[in-house]
Parts: C-alpha cells; structure tokens; sequence
C-alpha cells in the first residue's frame, strides 16, 4: 500500500515552530495520509502526535532524529521503536545538544 507521507518532522519539543498537535493538522492539511514526528534527540512530543494525528485519521509512526557522537552535523532517523528502550539516552544526548548552545 502507498501512502502519501511526511516522515522527517520537528515540533517544539526539539526545534520546531509548532506543536505537535499544530503539525498534526498542517500534515492533514496538506494532504498526508502518514505522519512520523522525528524531534532531535528525544520522544517527548510523541504521545501527544499520536492522539493528535488519531483524531485525524492520520497514520502515525513514532520517530526520533538522533545526533551521531562522532560526526556533530549526521544525524540519523529512527522509527518504530519502544519508547522506553531508549528514554534515558535521549536524555543525555540532550544534555550534550543543550551544553553545545
């Protein structure tokens, strides 16, 4: 099955302009069928894109962008995973990204 999709998203819980239930309905605006809310470096918006992104009947695919240790500007994005696996690193990496500002 296809999907129209936007799967490499940012809200205020790292560096976007909206919140992730504000980015729900901009993605369902503009036609999106699936959604993934990818954030630097943590989940924290997740729960919220998920409820937001149900009521509109959008396809929601928890997502994180994560910053590489060794390379400062590569950044990897992950998708479909527990959230509780990995809540304690993203934590730590944010801690690096808010020392680095």
């Amino acid at each position: 099955m296809t999907y129209k999709s936007d799967l490499h998203t940012h809200s205020t819980a790292s560096d976007g302009q909206y919140t992730p239930s504000e980015l729900a309905e901009l993605v369902k605006k503009r036609g999106a069928e699936a959604w993934a809310l990818t954030d630097h470096d943590n989940v924290d918006g997740v729960e919220e894109a998920k409820t937001a992104g149900k009521a509109l009947g959008l396809q929601v695919i928890q997502g994180v962008e994560l910053s590489a240790d060794d390379y400062l500007n590569l950044h990897i994005l992950g998708y479909d995973f527990s959230t509780s696996a990995i809540k304690n690193w993203l934590d730590s990496l944010r801690g690096g990204r808010d020392n680095r500002k």
